[in-house]
């Protein structure tokens, strides 16, 4: 996405680094700006944990979910494949016990 979910994540809990992977060229560019444009806020006052932006599918290796407590998708675009394959991508890459967020669809 354009980066409103990580920013909010990082924004509300003191997590030790907040995560965005978004698959679309155009869409990772705009999470970046979005990101990129809370410099000035941040010496404002508004207190963030570390974010980083990855572009890629869930299935790539060089993303990686086995520091992972919470995993949030949205999941409105994926569909009944899409979710199979989120689903055997995070069994594989996510730790025991991560809380796994979908909308939309649940994980098979």
């Amino acid at each position: 996405g354009v980066g409103r979910v990580v920013v909010a994540a990082a924004a509300m809990h003191p997590w030790k680094v907040c995560r965005g992977v978004e698959l679309l060229g155009g869409l990772h560019r705009m999470a970046e700006e979005t990101v990129d444009g809370l410099g000035g806020r941040l010496s404002e006052g508004l207190s963030l944990c570390p974010i980083e932006l990855h572009q890629g599918s869930w299935d790539a290796p060089e993303i990686d979910f086995e520091d992972d407590d919470v995993i949030f998708t949205y999941s409105t675009a994926f569909g009944e494949e899409g979710m199979e394959s989120l689903g055997q991508a995070l069994g594989a890459k996510a730790k025991d016990g991560a809380i796994v967020v979908c909308t939309e669809y649940e994980l098979p």
